[in-house]
Formats: C-alpha cells, structure tokens, sequence
C-alpha cells in the first residue's frame, strides 16, 4: 500500500479547503488523513494541522476576546494543545472515521469556544481579595476549585441566606453579590422593583452588614474560603498611600456606607467613586477591613449558580438534554454575565470557515503575451499573461492514458521572474461560453502554481483569485487545437 507524502496530503489540503470557498464541499481525504495521522501522535502532521488551520482559529477567537495580539496568539496555542490531547482519546476517534472535515471544523470551534470564555472569565475584574504574590490566574483557579470541592456547603450557605432575605433583598444578593452587576445595572435592569438609587444602596448595605455578622455566614465561609496572610485590598491600599506622598490623616472620619465601598473593592465603582474612596486615608482603611472579611467568601460565591463553560456551550448548541436545556434558559433569562457569554460564542459561530471574499476584489484582466513580446522569446506550448503586478505562465497537456481529458497547469511571478508565495487564495474555471455554470476548482501548489486536472476539451475562463484581485484569464483553449 503506498502511502501518500505529508507534504502532497498539505498541498491537496489547501487546495480542498479552496474548493470548499467555491461549492461549500466538506469531503476531503487529505485533510482528514492529516488529523488521522495527528491522532497517531505524528507530530510533523500535528505541525501541518497547525499550519493550515490557525488563521481559522485566530478568526474565530478574534471577535470577542479583546485581547492584545500576543494574548491571542496563546489562545490559538491553547486551543490546539487541548485540540490534540482529546483528538487522541479513542472517544474522539469517530471523527476520523470519515472524510468528512466538518466534523472535525465544528469540534475544533467547540475548543475555540471553550477557550474564549475560559479565559474571560479568568480575566473578570473582581478582585477576591487576592494574596497580591500569588498569580491572579491561579489564585482565581484555585477559589473555583475551592467553590467546586464545597459545593454542598455553598449551596447550604445560599439556602440560609434566602430564608433570612426577602425576595426584593434575594434579588440584590444575586445580582450584587453573585454577578457582581453594578447597582446602576441594576437599577437600570429592575427599575419598577426600586424606588431610586437611594433605595438599592440602603438593600445592599444592610446585606452587606447581615453577611459580616450572620454566625452561620461566617461559620460556613470559614470552610469554604482560603485563608490569606494579606488580601488585594491591603495591598491596594498600600499602593494608593504610597502614590499619596505618605499623608495618613486618619483623624478625618469616613463618611462613605458599605455599599459604596463594596463596589470600590469588587471593582465596579466608577472613577469618581473610586476618588472619593481614596480621597480619605480613613475610607481606604475602611474598605481593606471590609475587603478581609468580605471579599474570600464573595470570590468563592462569585457566578457560583451559572452554569460551566461546558455546559453553557453546550446549551448554545442545542446538545443538552430536553430538561437541562430548560434549566439553563431559565438562568440565563436573569443572568447578564452568561447571556453577555452567549453573545461572545454567537459571534464565534458568525465567523465564516475561510475568510470572505473581499467585496473590494478589483477584477484585473491578464493580457496574452506573444513569445516575440516576451523579453526572452519563449519556445514550446507555454504561454505567457501579464498584469501590471505579476506575470502568469501556462500550460496545457495531455494527460496519460484518458484520451479525452487533460491538465491546465500555471504559476504566478513577479515581473521580474521571481515566484509568488501565498498570494493566491482560489483558482476557479468556467467554460466561456456558460460563465453561469458551477465552476470547476483548481488545486494550489508552493511557489504560486496552481493545477486542474482532468479538464474536458474547451473554451475556458480562468479566474486567479487574490485577496485584492480577481486576475480574469478570458480565454483558453484546451484541447488537441489548443491555440491561441
């Protein structure tokens, strides 16, 4: 049995994924032999697999990270660090089962979804009163493997703080404390359920109070929390003293209520708030106290009801059960943060597979070059296009053993003979006189060649598609009279 070259499987490949812009064809030996081989723990196809398909996985990763380009391109890596180890797991081996590269594109956008919103939801600004030596990544891994351990005792603690609230105060602990909306939000969310702004803050400020005194709060809070020798908001503090010239007049009172300096510490007061906190040493000392006893259990409560990554994935692409589906809509209905999330994978969906074409593609027309034209006549059956940017060669041949079939070959230059790397994206061809017919597809080759085999004798267009141009070749005739 004759095993096909990797490099050969990599330029056919690229050529399907071409044909796949042209018909929408999904069926491709060559690219799925690729992740056959990668699934063998071949490494130089995981490599090629790489290759080919990181733009895809930039593209889809791109919408709604609003990450910085370094950032990005760790997520692309992640991405396929994860992609690899489960393509390996014999429970993700249907997927090669197949030529069918659209399985494989839709499990690998599952990991592009996993990531993104992994990563977003490490990046969440609520700080957890942090040990500030600690990474942030990991110290808000650890609270969520911390919440995840404890998860009966978190649910006991819920449950006791419901039967001590009303629903108005069950609201505002849900979205304050949980979500960790701002009141504005809040407000702006709920307007017929308060009066004014006044009114929420004084809700949110006796919550705060009956969370900093309830015995049972505290007791289940000691279990459930981790115990930090310095939190981030004494480490805030310190910095904004030092950033003060070392003024500490602490003889002046801080006039400020907990529900100001809750949003303060957990990170959603506005920039005056923010000054008006540190406009008072006595302010700043009040929210690092308030930030020891509050932050640890609020971190570990923090979106303890959403649903995990994975199942909310999964509940975006309809692959949960009837009862679970249900269960995480109705959450949804009142959770900003996962309906935000749901936004985010909606967009990752709306990326198309390939880039687009470019609505701007200018149409450029090759002009036949005679060889007595041509710099340095040219001898045989290759013939000579030019454009102001490139020159194109073809040629057309006979192919061996099928009487009636042949193979168009070409290649891009510069004009100064040089080949062109990665500049073609599709090279499409239609009979000329039946421009409306589904075209036929060539294959890309390295060095800017193209080739379509098995062409029938005629009259054809070729069309050379760029991601600026569409370079037309409006006549070429295949077959035994082959002329110009």
């Amino acid at each position: 049995m004759t095993i096909t070259p990797l490099r050969d499987l990599v330029t056919q490949c690229r050529a399907d994924r071409q044909s796949f812009r042209a018909d929408g064809t999904r069926v491709t030996y060559a690219c799925v032999e690729i992740f056959r081989r990668a699934c063998l723990v071949d490494e130089e196809a995981s490599a090629a697999i790489w290759e080919i398909f990181a733009p895809q996985v930039e593209r889809w990763a791109n919408p709604r990270t609003d990450l910085p380009p370094e950032d990005v391109a760790d997520l692309v890596q992640e991405t396929f660090l994860h992609f690899f180890v489960e393509l390996r797991q014999e429970k993700y081996h249907y997927l090669v089962e197949t030529d069918d590269l659209g399985l494989l594109m839709a499990f690998l956008k599952r990991r592009v979804k996993w990531e993104c919103l992994t990563s977003a939801r490490k990046r969440s600004h609520l700080p957890f009163a942090l040990d500030p030596d600690l990474p942030l990544v990991d110290a808000r891994a650890e609270m969520q493997i911390r919440a995840v351990e404890n998860q009966d005792e978190c649910r006991r603690l819920l449950a006791h703080i419901k039967s001590i609230t009303s629903d108005l105060e069950w609201l505002v602990f849900s979205t304050r404390i949980l979500l960790n909306m701002p009141p504005r939000d809040i407000l702006a969310a709920y307007p017929e359920r308060f009066t004014d702004m006044q009114q929420l803050r004084a809700i949110i400020q006796r919550l705060t109070r009956r969370i900093d005194s309830d015995e049972v709060i505290q007791s289940i809070g000691e279990r459930v929390t981790p115990q930090r020798k310095k939190t981030a908001a004494r480490a805030f503090l310190e910095i904004r003293d030092d950033q003060s010239g070392g003024q500490s007049d602490m003889d002046e009172p801080c006039i400020l209520d907990e529900s100001l300096l809750l949003d303060y510490i957990s990170g959603v007061a506005t920039v005056a708030e923010q000054a008006l906190v540190e406009r008072t040493p006595a302010c700043l000392a009040a929210a690092q106290r308030l930030g020891q006893r509050l932050l640890p259990l609020i971190g570990v409560l923090h979106r303890f009801e959403c649903p995990d990554v994975e199942t909310l994935i999964g509940y975006q692409e309809l692959r949960l059960d009837s009862t679970a589906q249900l269960v995480v809509r109705q959450h949804v209905a009142a959770c900003p943060n996962c309906r935000a999330e749901l936004l985010a994978l909606a967009d990752i969906d709306a990326v198309p597979d390939l880039p687009a074409k470019s609505v701007f593609r200018r149409i450029v027309e090759a002009l036949f070059q005679p060889p007595l034209a041509m710099p340095q006549p040219v001898r045989g059956d290759v013939r000579h296009y030019r454009t102001p940017q490139v020159s194109i060669q073809v040629s057309v041949r006979k192919m061996q053993g099928k009487a009636r079939s042949w193979t168009l070959r070409g290649q891009l230059r510069l004009t100064d003979d040089h080949p062109i790397q990665d500049l073609l994206e599709a090279v499409l061809l239609t009979l000329a006189d039946q421009p409306d017919d589904l075209p036929l597809t060539g294959a890309l080759e390295p060095n800017g060649g193209f080739v379509v085999r098995n062409l029938p004798a005629g009259t054809y267009c070729v069309r050379l598609l760029t991601r600026e141009e569409e370079i037309v070749i409006r006549r070429i005739v295949v077959g035994d009279s082959a002329e110009e």
